[in-house]
């Protein structure tokens, strides 16, 4: 058998078994899935519904400001690239620093979805009800590749508790990275070519 077509079966069998792996991997993590997202839609709600502090809203405005500066001048490559760059951060932390007893992983949910939440009422505030239409486009893709990433974090801070820890923390940790790179990253990537078009077309 030819060489090159034996190589590209080896490749196409080391995705298809990954991806399988991955998928597998997510099903069996579906309650801290779960978790992950009633954490961010709870504080989402709280952002919308509850008045912010000064102070919370002082630094959401220092880091949505932030954003603005970085990504002023940028073409829509450009945001493209930055978009996917910042979703892929928090994912690849959420997953790697969830020793830390899955403390990081619940910290980047409940900061997200309260910011997203403020982000609905300004919206609201200012364009009526019907302005969220606008905001769903841009986490179609985002929003269940950063949820899951961030269920998979929970998963691999809980394995601290099982009877084989440091087993099953590897475990887990090396599926959630097959999981990062086999269906995070390309919703990301999705999310990102969306967003960054998006705002370019809408300046």
């Amino acid at each position: 058998m030819n060489k090159k077509i034996v190589k590209k079966q080896v490749k196409e069998n080391y995705f298809i078994r990954s991806l399988k792996e991955s998928l597998a991997f997510v099903r069996e993590s579906k309650k801290y899935i779960l978790w992950a997202v009633f954490i961010f839609l709870a504080f989402a709600l709280i952002g919308f519904f509850i008045p912010v502090p000064n102070f919370i809203l002082e630094v959401i405005r220092e880091k949505i400001k932030s954003l603005l500066l970085e990504t002023q001048g940028l073409d829509t490559l450009g945001l493209v690239q930055y978009i996917f760059l910042n979703n892929f951060l928090v994912c690849l932390i959420a997953i790697l620093l969830a020793f830390i007893i899955a403390l990081v992983p619940v910290v980047l949910a409940l900061t997200n979805g309260y910011v997203l939440g403020y982000v609905c009422r300004v919206s609201v505030n200012q364009e009526g009800i019907f302005s969220l239409w606008k905001l769903l486009p841009h986490g179609i893709f985002e929003l269940p590749g950063v949820l899951i990433a961030l269920g998979l974090g929970l998963s691999i801070g809980s394995s601290l508790f099982t009877k084989n820890p440091e087993k099953e923390f590897f475990r887990r940790l090396s599926l959630a990275l097959k999981v990062l790179f086999f269906i995070v990253l390309p919703l990301l990537v999705f999310a990102a070519i969306i967003e960054g078009c998006l705002i370019g077309l809408l300046g």
